[in-house]
């Protein structure tokens, strides 16, 4: 069953990959501080080398979020780019964003049962990313706003 029909498909199939294995690392990052954490709680003195494994395993997973939303608004920019002569592609973002998002949720609600993570917590990336769609979509409706006053002053 193809995910999409369109002429740009391995550059959708590429970007849900991507998306995919970016979340991923995620996931096994933040399970990976969180069995890290009950080890330096369980010392009575955290040294200097583990305030740098902290500090380093936290700059990780917040350059993995960077990259997940950096992947979305580049995959975003270049379709808003095609939607001129390939009117489908918009509705294609669309489609392989759903599955991704319901993949995740899905995984989100499994994981969370078997591991000690929050269902929040695995669900941060999309939290954020839903901060940078409400934001473009604002950019949007404005910018529809203003062509659409440039046409009536035209008429």
């Amino acid at each position: 069953m193809k995910l999409i029909n369109s002429s740009y498909n391995p550059l959708f199939y590429t970007y849900f990959i991507l998306k995919g294995l970016i979340y991923v690392a995620y996931v096994w990052l933040f399970n990976y501080r969180m069995n890290l954490s009950e080890v330096w709680l369980s010392k009575s003195i955290i040294t200097s080398e583990d305030l740098a494994v902290i500090g380093q395993l936290g700059n990780w997973s917040e350059r993995l979020e960077i990259l997940f939303l950096l992947l979305f608004v580049g995959m975003m920019v270049f379709c808003l780019w095609k939607r001129r002569s390939d009117h489908n592609v918009g509705r294609n973002f669309l489609v392989v964003n759903a599955y991704l998002t319901i993949g995740i949720v899905v995984f989100s609600l499994v994981f969370a049962r078997v591991t000690p993570l929050t269902f929040m917590d695995l669900m941060l990336p999309l939290l954020n990313l839903v901060n940078v769609v409400i934001l473009i979509t604002i950019f949007l409706i404005v910018e529809r706003l203003i062509k659409s006053r440039r046409m009536v002053s035209r008429a």
